[in-house]
């Protein structure tokens, strides 16, 4: 039996389902205008930026990290100016057998983004960590779900979405998570190419 294909082929009726207010994450629909997506889901993208659909002071925020550390947790912060920072940039490349990984441009495109422990829990955090082998590369690998104005982020393991977590802390202080799938901005995010394929860190 594919889990993959089991969490994929049921992740449209548990967003639908999903309509109870879930612990620190509130349910706030698309309203507000977002830019269309530069590329596919799934394509394979050199320097792309990752950004969420969840107003923030007129802004965006964007996925970050500062260390490829393992184990060094996914932030948000808000979107810069200066588009080049590898901080911000990420590589999304299609997996063989399906999905894709998205891989951290600093210091490389050497580490994954994951959920950490392979947890399948509501508010499990999302790392950065080397290639899994064996069965782990499930933890480190993701679907994109057309939604309104974007995509949901799907980790294949835990059929979970990727999200910004609400109520807690200031959004540009925050760490994404996952959690039960629904269609509200904090779960919607967008990808914006940024550098060419000749760019180091791009093959």
């Amino acid at each position: 039996m594919n889990k993959r294909n089991d969490n994929t082929a049921t992740l449209v009726s548990r967003i639908t389902r999903n309509s109870s207010l879930r612990l620190l994450l509130a349910v706030v629909f698309v309203a507000v205008p977002v830019a269309s997506a530069s590329a596919q889901p799934g394509v394979t993208e050199c320097g792309a930026r990752i950004y969420s659909a969840q107003p923030f002071a007129g802004g965006q925020l964007c996925l970050y990290t500062s260390s490829t550390e393992d184990r060094a947790r996914l932030l948000l912060r808000p979107c810069t100016a200066d588009e080049s920072r590898y901080e911000f940039l990420w590589r999304i490349t299609r997996r063989d057998g399906g999905g894709v990984n998205i891989l951290s441009l600093l210091n490389g495109a050497k580490k994954r983004m994951e959920v950490a422990d392979f947890s399948n829990a509501d508010g499990g955090t999302i790392q950065m960590w080397g290639e899994n082998l064996g069965n782990g590369y499930r933890s480190q690998t993701w679907d994109f779900v057309p939604v309104p104005g974007g995509n949901l982020i799907v980790n294949v393991d835990s059929g979970k979405c990727l999200a910004v977590p609400l109520g807690r802390n200031p959004l540009d202080q925050e760490v994404p998570i996952q959690y039960t799938c629904s269609r509200a901005a904090n779960f919607v995010w967008m990808v914006q190419s940024r550098l060419q394929s000749r760019t180091a860190g791009c093959n």
